[in-house]
């Protein structure tokens, strides 16, 4: 399972290189407000993990509940 991961990842890896190797000039404009919707792009979608998963961070943070019953004190 590990092995086919690391082989995906290196061919993503390659396939990504080539193409930013062989990538012919553009000759475009970049708007100046790009980057903030970049930023604001990444930071919505890690906002998203983080709502999505919420309660196993919660769970990792809050340690092992005592499931044991209370103990009763006689009047």
């Amino acid at each position: 399972m590990i092995a086919r991961l690391c082989y995906a990842l290196l061919s993503a890896g390659l396939v990504f290189s080539f193409i930013c190797l062989f990538e012919p000039p553009a000759h475009a404009y970049i708007d100046s407000g790009s980057g903030l919707l970049a930023y604001q792009t990444l930071s919505a979608f890690l906002t998203g993990i983080l709502f999505y998963f919420r309660q196993r961070i919660r769970r990792a943070f809050r340690g092992p509940r005592d499931t044991r019953a209370p103990e009763r004190r006689p009047l």
